[in-house]
């Protein structure tokens, strides 16, 4: 039986992708990504990977109460789109 963080989880993953970009970023952003990358695009392709890394390991440690608002925000974002 999956526990509500593995599912908390799955929904996230569900939901980034149906997500306009500028509000996908911004998600990302609020879990800690950083995307102020460098001048040149061989920078900016390396921060996607690692930004991605970094969002996906915050969404796993912060509390029920911050997952369970962030991803109620993500499923109204998801409809509208």
């Amino acid at each position: 039986m999956k526990t509500r963080k593995q599912k908390d989880f799955e929904e996230f993953l569900h939901l980034l992708p149906r997500l306009e970009t500028a509000e996908a970023i911004g998600v990302l952003a609020i879990l800690g990504a950083d995307f102020k990358g460098g001048n040149n695009e061989e920078d900016n392709s390396l921060d996607v990977a690692s930004n991605l890394e970094v969002a996906l390991d915050k969404f796993l440690t912060i509390a029920k109460p911050q997952r369970k608002e962030l991803l109620k925000v993500m499923r109204k974002a998801a409809r509208k789109g």
